[in-house]
């Protein structure tokens, strides 16, 4: 199996999340409490914007300039994002986050990227 091939196998389990055009749906027809929360702490927190969230966009936006941007890969590099948010949201204020919280997070990051740069 080529690397591009495992990809896109991984990719699929995002394909949820995506409308008939291939574009990630609005995270406001499936959003949580805490989906939103850990979307907002993630946004605002310094540190892991200069770390983690600027490279992924600055990583997203030379896929599209390829021409070679996948959607359902975005959203699997946004739940890495959504990953160390809650990992540190943890560590912080205590609780924990579902994997769906965790996947409709980086279906919010996903989709406000999509509505800059498409």
């Amino acid at each position: 199996m080529k690397f591009s091939e495992f990809l896109m196998n991984e990719a699929s389990d995002y394909s949820q999340y995506l409308d008939n055009d291939g574009r990630v749906v609005d995270p406001d027809t499936v959003k949580t409490v805490d989906s939103n929360e850990l979307y907002l702490f993630g946004s605002n927190d310094g540190e892991l914007y200069r770390q983690q969230l600027r490279p992924i966009e600055i990583n997203l936006k030379k896929k599209l300039d390829k021409g070679i941007y996948d959607s359902a890969l975005a959203i699997k590099a946004w739940r890495h994002f959504a990953d160390t948010c809650a990992k540190k949201y943890v560590q912080e204020y205590g609780g924990k986050f579902s994997v769906k919280d965790r996947d409709l997070c980086a279906v919010a990051f996903a989709y406000d990227w999509e509505a800059e740069n498409l």
